[in-house]
């Protein structure tokens, strides 16, 4: 059918991280880092896409170690793909078209060129994550690493707020919940301008100082992430001292 199943795992950084990514790549002894210009932003990308290397690497560690947000639904479908290509379904026109189902229920579903190969697919049952249990603070630093932020404002009037802040698909609700619950701090937010986000900030001064700060300074981050802690718990500090 002129088709060419390609399973891939990546992870996608800005490219300041690009070391954090071969530090990745080192770590787990497979795959590939590249350079990605798109829109003249540069970018880098970890990346595996060797069937074998799926099968005996990347999905044992998911497996090990699960992951929280309904990313694991991706996973999950992920994972049953690659063993129907690891028994040579995909080779087979039927069985292709259940490859194909799974497909439209990963990450942002069909694209239009699959949708008019395959106009009467029904996508895969996806399932739905819950229960998540937050057992290490290391967890929260890698989240931290990929999807929190550490903010600093200045107000015309020179007042000074901090804030911290995580964002995430507001699939991701429940789980923000938990994360809540873990700090003992914070709100959560939906804006109008993106609703299909939610977030949970944390921006009382003595929360920042009592709650997060101690957190990244015992178990230290791995991006460059790392340098808007130093600077962000630095002005905590001066804050406390007035």
């Amino acid at each position: 059918m002129g088709l060419r199943i390609l399973p891939v795992f990546a992870i996608e950084l800005h490219i300041r991280d690009l070391e954090v990514l071969k530090r990745i790549k080192e770590f787990v002894s497979v795959g590939s880092v590249t350079v990605r210009t798109r829109n003249g932003k540069p970018t880098g990308i970890y990346s595996v896409q060797s069937l074998k290397d799926l099968t005996e690497v990347i999905i044992p560690h998911f497996k090990e170690y699960p992951l929280l947000t309904q990313k694991q639904a991706d996973f999950i479908l992920f994972y049953s793909l690659v063993n129907l290509m690891n028994n040579k379904e995909h080779l087979n026109e039927q069985r292709l078209k259940k490859i194909i189902s799974i497909r439209a229920s990963m990450n942002k579903g069909l694209t239009g060129t699959l949708k008019s190969i395959f106009p009467n697919i029904v996508a895969a049952q996806r399932s739905i994550i819950k229960n998540q249990i937050i057992k290490s603070p290391l967890w929260l630093l890698g989240f931290v690493d990929g999807e929190g932020c550490f903010y600093l404002k200045i107000t015309r009037k020179k007042q000074i707020l901090l804030s911290f802040s995580i964002t995430q698909h507001y699939r991701d609700k429940d789980l923000f919940n938990v994360i809540k619950d873990y700090l003992v701090c914070g709100v959560m937010e939906k804006t109008s301008t993106r609703p299909n986000t939610i977030s949970l900030i944390v921006s009382r001064l003595e929360d920042i100082l009592n709650k997060i700060i101690p957190i990244f300074k015992e178990n230290s981050l791995l991006t460059k992430k790392s340098l808007d802690f130093y600077y962000f718990s630095k002005v905590g500090y001066l804050m406390k001292n007035k």
